[in-house]
């Protein structure tokens, strides 16, 4: 986890695209990390009320988990070094993940 975590900023593809800042907390228990979200995440994007943590698979996946430990969304490492790109889009819309400062 402490390869993965800290701030990210979440962006939407299309046009209008929002964005909102979070961080990826290396604290947690029970196999899940904390993670912060901010103040215009949850307005900008909805899900984001339901995920309470987050988790790492290896080095190349970040899962954002509910209370309960489910997936709510998954995002695989572009390669570029600084880039997690969602897995699927949701309601027809791509996410992305991208360290502050590295963004395209």
């Amino acid at each position: 986890a402490a390869t993965l975590g800290g701030a990210y900023t979440l962006s939407a593809s299309g046009s209008g695209a929002k964005s909102c800042a979070i961080v990826l907390a290396t604290t947690g228990g029970d196999g899940r990390f904390d993670i912060e979200f901010g103040e215009d995440c949850a307005t900008n994007f909805p899900f984001i009320e339901g995920v309470s943590g987050w988790q790492p698979d290896g080095t190349e996946v970040i899962r954002l988990l509910d209370a309960e430990g489910a997936s709510r969304m998954t995002f695989a490492f572009t390669g570029d070094g600084v880039t997690f790109d969602a897995t699927e889009p949701l309601d027809g819309v791509s996410y992305r993940l991208v360290r502050p400062g590295d963004e395209e």
